[in-house]
């Protein structure tokens, strides 16, 4: 059975369904009716660096629901000739399977719904109901999408297309302005006002693909310059017909990201360049929900998560950030004594190759690692600790924790780009101090990492 023929059998029911949906209306046989909303207005809205400031009020507010009415009309059509029609041809002259959630009544179930809200559906949004219920029963993917609340992150463009199919744009005042069913309303979540909205749209038809790119893109933006980047919210959508693709996805976490950054309008070529780089070699362990295989760059990534947006001590923060560099540049055995020295030089050595100052790495690595081993052994940093690195960083210790956070950030890239082995790649760093051989060994292994990172200058030295 050609797509045409299906094609001229829905078009032929979707023009009964919309006469029957008149005729009942006309003759009073359904009504719509009354549903509580709980309407969200915005009484101010205001974005600047600091995030987005957003003064909400509430009101209850009915609109008609054709919820039974719908019901109604669909029993009445799947009772016609054309419904039936439709079943059979497509039974026995193609290979579809009348499974459930069945595809036909989902479709009958959307062109309803639609004739009920307004009976003068145009024929264009016909048409594209009608080709994505046969690219449905044909198992292709259709356009879906997600558009995702986002913390963490402050934009100085309204928006910004980072990829095709990817778009990064400020909060608009109407983003806040919603209604929600008070039956949905009692068991709304509440989230922090987002920083930034990301819509992502890809063709898919497995709703753990849009998740999937959903956490790939908060990874990428988390990664390009240190910041607590989270998604609060965020809804699915798909033009799916006979396929339930939608819902909303909510983080549970009900705190602001602890520490945004900001993103300049000079860095939005850089930002696209990174992410066309980045998204090609980022480990499916960081975003995919099927892959289970733990190594030490998803474990270094995993502490610089928790660094990011866990909220508390500098000195725990400052561990977990340490903690990270240690997985990637200590070896899993025989390693035990001078690990503050080691991991000082190791890092020293691999990032002064990417143009940054090889000596302030190895003294804020020593003062870092000096702060890990108070906490991890049960303590905190005296009053006069605190004082000393307050006036060593700038008159604050987070300045030191944003130093950290960022060589992990950079060595986690340089560990993605790496095809040796950890071992063999720390013997490379190791060797490299000694041998002018293996100090231009480690230049080329470094090469995709520079091509990468040139996109991305992080905190400035």
């Amino acid at each position: 059975m050609k797509d045409e023929e299906i094609r001229d059998l829905l078009l032929h029911l979707a023009i009964v369904t919309k006469e029957i949906v008149k005729s009942e209306k006309v003759n009073g046989l359904i009504k719509p009716e009354s549903e509580l909303f709980e309407h969200w207005g915005v009484t101010s809205f205001s974005y600047d660096d600091t995030g987005c400031h957003v003064g909400k009020s509430g009101t209850q507010i009915t609109k008609p629901s054709w919820i039974r009415g719908l019901f109604q009309i669909r029993e009445i059509v799947i009772k016609t000739d054309e419904y039936r029609q439709l079943m059979d041809d497509l039974k026995t002259k193609t290979s579809f399977k009348e499974i459930e959630p069945n595809p036909v009544s989902r479709f009958l179930h959307k062109i309803v719904s639609e004739y009920l809200e307004d009976e003068t559906i145009p024929e264009v949004r016909l048409h594209v109901l009608i080709d994505n219920f046969i690219m449905d029963i044909q198992n292709k993917p259709v356009k879906s999408g997600a558009i995702v609340q986002v913390s963490g992150i402050i934009l100085h463009s309204d928006e910004i297309e980072i990829a095709p199919g990817v778009l990064l744009r400020k909060p608009k005042k109407e983003d806040f302005e919603i209604d929600i069913p008070v039956q949905v309303f009692r068991f709304f979540p509440h989230v922090p006002d987002p920083t930034a909205f990301l819509e992502i749209s890809l063709q898919t038809k497995m709703p753990t693909n849009i998740q999937e790119e959903v956490t790939k893109a908060i990874t990428i933006l988390r990664l390009f310059k240190p910041g607590s980047v989270k998604w609060n919210t965020y809804r699915m959508y798909s033009e799916s017909v006979s396929q339930f693709l939608g819902g909303t996805m909510t983080s549970g976490e009900s705190h602001s990201a602890i520490d945004n950054y900001i993103l300049q309008d000079n860095e939005i070529k850089n930002l696209k360049n990174f992410w066309m780089r980045l998204s090609s070699i980022l480990p499916p362990i960081f975003y995919r929900f099927d892959v289970g295989k733990v190594d030490h760059i998803s474990i270094a990534y995993n502490r610089y998560t928790d660094s990011l947006l866990q909220n508390g001590l500098n000195e725990r923060r400052i561990a977990n950030a340490i903690m990270g560099l240690e997985a990637l540049y200590f070896k899993p055995t025989g390693e035990l004594q001078e690990l503050q020295y080691r991991l000082g030089i190791r890092v020293a050595k691999m990032l002064g190759k990417l143009n940054f100052d090889p000596i302030k790495i190895r003294c804020a690595i020593k003062d870092a690692y000096t702060i890990r081993s108070i906490f991890s052994h049960g303590g905190h940093l005296s009053y006069k600790e605190k004082r000393k690195y307050e006036a060593k960083y700038d008159g604050n210790i987070k300045n030191l924790l944003k130093l950290i956070l960022d060589y992990l950030r950079v060595s986690i890239i340089v560990s993605m780009t790496i095809r040796s082995e950890k071992d063999e790649f720390i013997d490379i760093i190791d060797n490299a101090m000694i041998d002018d051989a293996a100090n231009q060994r480690l230049l080329g292994v470094l090469n995709q990492a520079k091509n990468i990172l040139e996109f991305n200058k992080g905190t400035p030295e």
